[in-house]
């Protein structure tokens, strides 16, 4: 699920299955820059002031839209979404085939490769007929043609026949490179590049089809590009149009609308998709590089225009889990979840660690567990009290006095079943679960009484079903009755509705259990919120300035308790090193069987025991909890229909289920599901029309560990400076080239510039590796003279800078693409004599010296006297 930069720097991040909430009211969000949404009037939209629901939105509001690039499919390539996007722009689909026009520039660069491109769609699809497609000129036309039978009935599968002013399903849903394939092609065809100088330049998209600009807008703002709807630009009427004769004749139009791209969508848009014809991309360039202050910020926001009645009909929603949101067309809005809000309400979240509660035996140390719960209690009250909330927004204020919720849940439930010796999933484990659930519960509410007693109870007590007058609240109960004793102090229920008839109660919610995935990561509890530990070793991926970096992970209780069981260092390495593979330590035969029925990780765990699991916790939790069921890549649909069956019949309020291997991007992952994500796949033609560059600099540190090394060159002695920013990993290089004029330091500074530059782009290559490339690169590289005879000669200075790298590296410098025998000349002899100096003007050798006030050649002779 793609979600807003403004909720943190995971753009793609767990949610559940779409689920059916009821036949509702329907309302249709319109805003003035075109995005629209049709939706209920108590959803809830992100705007600049928070969240706020569909029916109390009013024109003029401002509401946020997706501020960074979003979620791509993975059918569909390059070519096939441009052949689509030139059909759409600049195609005729007829009763017998499909053609795609091509005027003036087009002609030239573009129809032959799209002639190309159609005959490798076409083949695919009708092996039998595998002639190539070809151009027609049509001179009278100033036009050229790729026509093909074999190309309508392929677009015919896209459903173009039935409207050809669509964007087709599969783009929509298809993958990065179809989507940019598609939007190159259209904006190349209809698109424009309006260059107003100092008033301003876009990039524009006319069209008579209203559904065909905003499905496109939909597209650009994928790729982090905002755009503006202009409705009714042009009115319908006659007008002279190019009546393909070299003259013009009056044509009735529709009305047309137009679609602006503007402001620093302008770089993003170049970058990311670009034209591809060679004018109008040179156009964009250029008033970019015009731009001495660079072109105005956009801010990610659109403004409501009306919320109007829609009907009535079937809605969905789904949970996300870990920032509550979603982008639906664009806009930003909010979801289900383990809170049930009503208008303007929040609620204060916090966990208690239970891997901090145990003691040396293992058992549950349930006297700090009820002083924690007690202190956490009175803190999240405090909380509610002391919060800034959003002065321009008093209902939220208001909301959060009246119903003072609060959400106390736990964390690292797995840490403390190791501990405990309990296997996770289990019916003791459940039942465990419950017990601890149940203690939490029940000295939160008796602490949220004992506060109703000294401060008052929530302002809405009367109308809720804490009314001491009315109570309708009664003590939770478990799933299935305990059976098992791990030294819990008794409970008392009846003191809690004793205190609740006297004295009300301080909160009208008290307990929920959140992901908890960051504070738990901070905390260092290796399972979050109430969920198993999700492997023994894993693959943590997190985002760093764009890059992403993999963190692997091994449990230090595992480890813990394989030395406990007296395993030697040899076998525990054997172990450690299988477990780094699997993430489970259930097939390993060396690992005792106690440990093997206690060590169970997520995926060990089944489907209905994860749902168990959570409903013997929902007991006790009065809000609902986060918790996911895991599946293997077999799962069927029915199998996930069996599962929330399960859990609606045994109380669950929801559920959260992940097939292992469904999303290509994933925050935790153990080391065969990366593996089996890296095979090797068939290589796609890559023909951008713009490269791609997202990369930024990497700020340099005050001081640097580092080495130089000396290397003789034929311009000099070179010393060659390789410094270090953390991990073995070179981060800049100096070069200083000895008794050397003006030009050659010059060129020893570039050098060392250009490749420290290379070190310093954020890229997934390792800066070891570009450094070894660079090696390869510069290796070699004759000039006028070289210095050295066999392995120790040094053609020139890159060659001698080269040599010093290698040499950094522990490697012996490659020469890209020179035999070995012409790798190691000797020089001629009458070479060795000469002097260091600057490059001579006449003949380019480093022998230009000062001697006398006088610049002179010691290799041609030349003197500039």
């Amino acid at each position: 699920m793609v979600t807003d930069s403004r909720f943190g720097t995971e753009s793609l991040l767990h949610a559940s299955a779409v689920f059916p909430t009821g036949v509702k009211d329907i309302y249709r969000l319109l805003t003035r820059d075109g995005y629209e949404i049709r939706l209920t009037a108590d959803h809830c939209v992100m705007t600049p002031n928070g969240w706020v629901a569909a029916r109390d939105l009013q024109p003029g509001s401002k509401v946020h839209i997706l501020n960074r690039k979003g979620g791509f499919g993975t059918d569909g390539s390059l070519e096939a979404g441009r052949v689509l996007g030139w059909l759409v722009g600049d195609g005729t689909i007829t009763a017998i085939r499909a053609v795609l026009s091509f005027f003036g520039e087009e002609k030239r660069e573009l129809a032959p490769m799209f002639a190309q491109t159609v005959t490798g769609l076409v083949e695919r699809e009708d092996q039998r007929r595998a002639y190539p497609v070809g151009v027609t000129h049509i001179e009278e036309r100033d036009e050229a043609r790729v026509s093909s039978e074999r190309l309508r009935a392929w677009a015919a599968e896209y459903g173009l026949l039935e409207d050809k002013f669509i964007v087709p399903v599969a783009v929509l849903a298809g993958s990065e490179k179809m989507q940019r394939g598609f939007l190159q092609a259209l904006f190349t065809a209809d698109g424009q590049v309006n260059d107003g100088g100092e008033k301003g330049c876009s990039v524009r998209l006319s069209s008579s089809h209203l559904p065909l600009l905003k499905d496109v807008q939909r597209l650009l703002l994928n790729f982090g590009v905002a755009s503006h709807i202009y409705e009714q630009r042009r009115a319908a009427g006659y007008r002279p149009m190019p009546d393909g004769k070299g003259g013009t004749k009056e044509y009735f139009n529709q009305p047309q609308h137009d679609l602006a791209i503007s402001k620093t969508n302008l770089i993003r848009f170049a970058n990311e998709i670009g034209f591809l014809t060679e004018a109008k991309q040179s156009k964009l360039a250029d008033y970019l590089s015009r731009m001495t202050r660079g072109p105005y910020q956009e801010m990610f926001l659109a403004t409501v225009e009306t919320i109007e009645p829609d009907g009535r009909e079937p809605v969905y929603d789904l949970r996300q889990p870990d920032t509550h949101s979603f982008v639906a067309n664009g806009l930003v809005v909010h979801n289900c979840g383990e809170q049930f809000l009503g208008p303007f309400e929040n609620c204060c979240l916090g966990s208690i660690n239970l891997a901090q509660h145990f003691g040396t035996d293992g058992a549950v140390d349930w006297e700090k567990l009820r002083e924690s719960t007690v202190l956490s209690t009175r803190f999240l009250d405090d909380v509610v009290t002391a919060n800034a909330y959003v002065p321009a927004v008093p209902q939220l204020r208001e909301a959060a006095y009246n119903a003072r919720r609060i959400g106390l849940g736990i964390m690292g439930l797995g840490d403390l079943m190791y501990h405990a010796g309990v296997r996770y999933g289990s019916e003791e484990a459940q039942e465990f679960a419950a017990q601890v659930m149940e203690f939490v519960r029940y000295h939160c509410m008796l602490t949220s009484v004992e506060l109703a007693q000294r401060r008052g109870p929530f302002l809405a007590l009367a109308s809720s079903l804490y009314d001491p007058k009315n109570l309708k609240w009664s003590p939770p109960t478990p799933l299935v009755p305990y059976t098992r004793d791990w030294g819990r102090p008794a409970i008392d229920w009846q003191k809690v509705v004793d205190g609740i008839t006297r004295h009300g109660i301080r909160n009208a919610c008290q307990t929920t259990i959140a992901p908890t995935g960051t504070i738990a990561t901070v905390a260092g509890c290796e399972s979050y919120g109430c969920e198993p530990v999700f492997a023994l070793a894993y693959i943590r991926h997190v985002n760093d300035r764009g890059q992403d970096l993999r963190l692997t992970y091994t449990s230090p209780l595992f480890e813990k308790a394989l030395i406990e069981a007296g395993m030697d260092e040899a076998t525990r390495a054997e172990i450690v090193e299988q477990v780094m593979l699997r993430g489970s330590c259930q097939d390993i035969p060396e690992v005792p069987e106690h440990l093997r029925h206690t060590f169970v990780v997520s995926q060990d765990t089944t489907a209905e025991e994860h749902v168990r699991m959570q409903a013997a916790m929902q007991r006790f939790v009065d809000n609902s909890l986060s918790k996911t069921c895991n599946f293997p890549e077999t799962a069927t649909e029915d199998d996930v229909a069996q599962a929330y069956l399960l859990a609606w019949e045994l109380g669950c309020k929801g559920l959260t289920v992940y097939v292992t291997g469904s999303r290509e991007k994933v925050v935790l992952e153990t080391h065969a599901t990366a593996k089996a994500k890296a095979k090797p796949q068939a290589a796609e033609a890559k023909a951008e029309a713009v490269p791609m560059f997202h990369e930024s600099k990497k700020p340099r540190p005050t001081r640097l560990p580092g080495s130089t090394t000396q290397v003789s060159t034929p311009l000099g002695k070179s010393f060659v400076t390789i410094n270090e920013n953390g991990g073995g990993q070179p981060f800049e290089v100096f070069i200083t080239t000895a008794k050397a004029g003006s030009e050659t330091a010059a060129v020893s500074e570039a050098i060392g510039r250009l490749i420290s530059y290379i070190l310093r782009l954020a890229s997934p290559i390792a800066p070891r590796e570009r450094l070894a490339e660079v090696v390869r690169q510069l290796a070699g590289i004759g000039g006028g003279r070289a210095i050295g005879f066999g392995p120790n000669r040094v053609a020139s200075l890159p060659d001698g800078v080269a040599r010093a790298i290698a040499e950094y590296l522990n490697e012996t410098p490659e020469i890209e693409g020179q035999p070995e025998s012409e790798a190691h000349t000797a020089p001629a002899p009458g070479q060795l004599s000469l002097k260091f100096g600057d490059l001579c003007p006449e003949c380019g050798e480093a022998a230009l010296v000062n001697e006398e006030g006088c610049k002179k050649c010691y290799a041609c002779g030349y003197s500039q006297c």
